[in-house]
């Protein structure tokens, strides 16, 4: 994706994207491709790497729907 096109998709400032972003990069999770377009153009694209986390990811999804659910049910309880 281009970099304007997060930040719209994501809903954050541009500043806030391009901190995250620049971290990201630091960590192999991102890859940042600048193309010669006038303007210039950045992309950012996933990495190999970063796909080592789909477990994770998966897992912290699952537990946040059961905490939903729970939370939601102790608040009907109430």
């Amino acid at each position: 994706m281009k970099f304007n096109e997060l930040s719209r998709t994501a809903g954050i400032t541009p500043r806030i994207l391009s901190k995250e972003l620049h971290e990201l990069e630091l960590n192999g999770l991102v890859c940042r491709t600048v193309l010669e377009t006038k303007p210039v153009t950045v992309e950012y694209s996933l990495t190999e790497y970063s796909y080592t986390l789909s477990g994770v990811i998966i897992s912290m999804c699952k537990w946040g729907e059961k905490h939903r659910e729970m939370t939601i049910n102790r608040n009907r309880k109430q």
